[in-house]
């Protein structure tokens, strides 16, 4: 038959356990925000760069009009190096394409050893003459 004291310390373990799980899902709400505000400001920026790099076009006049890497090249450089970020650019007669790379520390999630993240993101950009 069961006494009161074959019980102590259950109700200890019951909080432990419930505490670890509320800090464990607050950890994956709010790294997870994080991580998703980490990507959008990324694409924004690789977007905002191609869409700079894909202007400087010559030839027009000539009626060949085509992209000019190295000025195309310079401004982009310049605008991410200005966003603080990672990253990297090419250019092509297509058109140019940038990769945006973020780190993002796993605050809370850290606790559990959930490492840190890195988000690659690229965009292209196309110009369309006409």
């Amino acid at each position: 038959m069961r006494t009161p004291s074959d019980r102590r310390g259950s109700v200890s373990a019951f909080v432990v356990i419930l505490s670890m799980s509320f800090v464990a899902l607050t950890g994956f709400v709010f790294d997870g925000a994080r991580v998703m505000t980490a990507y959008a400001r990324a694409s924004d920026t690789a977007e905002n760069a191609a869409r700079l790099g894909s202007q400087y076009f010559t030839g027009i006049r000539e009626n060949h009009p085509a992209l000019d890497p190295v000025v195309s090249m310079a401004a982009m450089r310049h605008y991410l190096q200005l966003a603080h970020v990672d990253f990297g650019v090419s250019t092509s007669e297509d058109g140019v394409s940038v990769t945006v790379v973020a780190h993002v520390s796993m605050r809370l999630l850290g606790i559990f050893g959930v490492p840190a993240k890195s988000l690659r993101v690229t965009r292209s950009v196309e110009p369309v003459l006409g």
